[in-house]
Parts: C-alpha cells; structure tokens; sequence
C-alpha cells in the first residue's frame, strides 16, 4: 500500500509488481499488510525513485512476513524411562516408547519460555529419580528442533549381607 491505497497484491511467487511515479530522488514509502497468520513489518519500505537505466532489470525490494507461530519440535530420549507422558502446559503431547524415546510438534510464538515436563507422578514411575525432569528454552524466532535427553535411575535396594558357609574340609589354623 502507498498512501493507504493498494497498490498490488503478492501473486504465487510473493512477489508484486508495482510502477511507481514521481520525481527522481523522491522517497516513497510502501508499507506491507501479510496475510492472517503472519507478521507484518514494523516498519515501512523506503524506496528512492531513480530512472531506469536498464528496463530488462528492474530493482527489486524484499519485505519479510514471518509466521506468528514457529514450529518446535521435542524429541525426547528418557533412558530407563519408558512410558512416560511428556507434558506442555499441562496437557500430555506425547508418551514416551518402551525404549524411552518420543517426539512431538509445537507451535510457538518466537521469544515465548516453553517448559517440557517428563510426568513421573503415577505410582509405578514413583522410584525413578530425578522426579518431574523439566526442559525449559526460550522459542527462538525460527522453526527448531530440541533434544531432551534424560537418564532416570532407580534406588538400588540394600542386598541381605550374604551369610558365609562353613567351610568343608581341612581348615588352616
């Protein structure tokens, strides 16, 4: 838009062509409305009227239009920690395998904290330590992938000493 007027409209390249008049050296600025989903850029594009010297090339401006939402996904590797629910804003997203592993997609906005918990709260997972392991980052401003690699140990139980034998045969005084 120029003025608030629409002046194009992105084909299914994204790109717009537009033919801007004025004066040479006369700054327009061109301000840029992203679909639904999208961000839009703060700030207008400058563009600086010069003629044409070449009409085969034509200057090209790029303006960016990010998603709202990034995608983040969560593999998790829980060694000695097969099913277990793995949990985001308190809602189970996934539950790790027999082998301890699983993977989920989030959608996140960029700069938002995102904590990932290993549910160890049901009874039969009660002996593993350490208990309710967080994974908490920062959503950077791009699609991601993270791991969550996690050793759980149970506590050993203390053996019975065992009893020794009496020796048979001859014994060394």
């Amino acid at each position: 838009m120029r003025g608030g007027a629409l002046v194009g409209t992105s084909d299914a390249r994204g790109m717009i062509p537009v033919q801007l008049a004025g004066a040479a050296g006369e700054t327009v600025e061109l301000e840029a409305a992203c679909p639904s989903g999208h961000r839009s850029p703060d700030k207008a594009l400058r563009v600086v009227l010069r003629p044409l010297v070449d009409r085969a090339r034509k200057p090209e401006y790029h303006v960016a239009c990010p998603p709202l939402l990034r995608s983040l996904v969560v593999s998790v590797r829980a060694q000695n920690g097969p099913g277990l629910p793995v949990k985001y804003l308190g809602r189970e997203i996934a539950r790790t395998d027999a082998a301890g592993a699983a993977h989920a997609l989030l959608k996140v906005m960029p700069e938002e904290t995102v904590t990932v918990t290993l549910d160890t709260s049901a009874p039969e997972h009660a002996s593993l330590m350490p208990q309710n392991p967080e994974l908490k980052l920062t959503m950077p401003a791009r699609d991601d992938v993270v791991l969550f690699d996690q050793t759980f140990t149970r506590p050993q139980t203390a053996r019975k000493p065992k009893r020794e034998r009496p020796r048979k045969g001859p014994q060394r005084l």
